[in-house]
């Protein structure tokens, strides 16, 4: 895991969502999108929330087959 994940990570367990925002805020890697996603929630942005979510679990399935063809 990155420096960038972690500091997100504990941002969101503190209750700072725009800390943790700020961190992952561009980023456009499956933790990255979870991590947004949390904090929408933690924000009451549920819509945005929902997209970040389904985003992170199409872009986690292209990584996990990526990383299984070995390519």
């Amino acid at each position: 895991m990155d420096a960038l994940i972690t500091a997100a990570a504990l941002a969101l367990a503190s209750g700072d969502a725009l800390g943790a925002l700020k961190h992952v805020g561009l980023r456009e890697d499956a933790s990255a999108l979870t991590l947004r996603g949390i904090a929408m929630v933690q924000l009451g942005d549920l819509v945005r929330a929902k997209s970040a979510l389904k985003k992170a679990a199409r872009v986690f399935g292209r990584e996990r087959r990526w990383r299984v063809r070995g390519a």
